[in-house]
């Protein structure tokens, strides 16, 4: 998880209309609780498979995740995919530097999104210090992410990878208020596999094994219970530890 990819929120301080963005000539939301510069909200709804915006795309506004998900990923020369980060409902995607997108979104299922101009929202940063103050927090939070995606990609074995997702997912639950305990997986495993540098049959067999040690219970196809959350972070720095 990258910075300036999907940023995280960590205190709810965005106006109502931003928390609740068709196409590229989107439907306005009037939200009366938000500023006057924020008065209009432009609403985007996706079906599965369908892409947001593409690499190379101008970036022109942010992104909040109302419904369903987002696979964040590059097209690389080889014609292959790394994907980089997930959104999902609560998460930011577009506060990069960069004037087009370095990355493509794809819609895991039906999804829903919010959007405000970037220029606007930085704009408005300026003038509102609560705003700032979750930008940076927000960012910072990002920041820690990546480092930790780092350790993943670089040090952890296969079972320290997944361990370390699952984790960051729960901690992603955290930050939204929701039960760290549960993890909601949309994604499919192939996903998961080019997000981990692992292949898929490795997710499946990983996700069979900590099933098997009691570590996990499989809810359902998309949910994922943690049942001994010490024991995957013991998990992942033992392999983090071992190189």
């Amino acid at each position: 998880m990258l910075p300036g990819y999907a940023l995280r929120c960590r205190m709810n301080v965005l106006p109502p209309c931003l928390n609740s963005i068709k196409s590229e000539a989107p439907a306005a939301v009037r939200c009366e609780a938000c500023p006057a510069p924020w008065m209009h909200c432009s609403v985007r709804k996706f079906q599965k498979g369908q892409y947001p915006f593409s690499q190379g795309d101008a970036q022109g506004y942010v992104y909040r995740v109302q419904s369903g998900g987002l696979t964040l990923f590059l097209s690389l020369a080889n014609g292959r995919r790394q994907v980089v980060d997930f959104a999902f409902p609560g998460d930011l995607v577009g506060l990069g530097s960069h004037r087009q997108f370095q990355f493509t979104a794809q819609a895991i299922t039906r999804t829903e999104l919010r959007c405000i101009p970037r220029d606007e929202l930085r704009l408005q940063s300026l003038k509102d210090a609560r705003i700032a103050s979750m930008l940076y927090e927000t960012a910072a939070f990002q920041l820690e992410e990546a480092y930790d995606h780092i350790l993943t990609a670089g040090q952890r074995g296969s079972e320290g990878k997944l361990a370390a997702f699952l984790l960051a997912m729960s901690r992603r639950n955290v930050h939204h208020g929701d039960d760290p305990a549960v993890v909601h997986l949309p994604m499919l495993r192939t996903d998961i596999a080019d997000y981990l540098g692992l292949t898929a049959e490795t997710v499946s067999r990983t996700f069979t094994n900590f099933k098997a040690q009691g570590l996990i219970k499989i809810v359902d196809q998309r949910h994922v219970r943690l049942i001994e959350p010490r024991s995957l972070v013991r998990l992942a720095n033992a392999i983090a530890a071992s190189g």
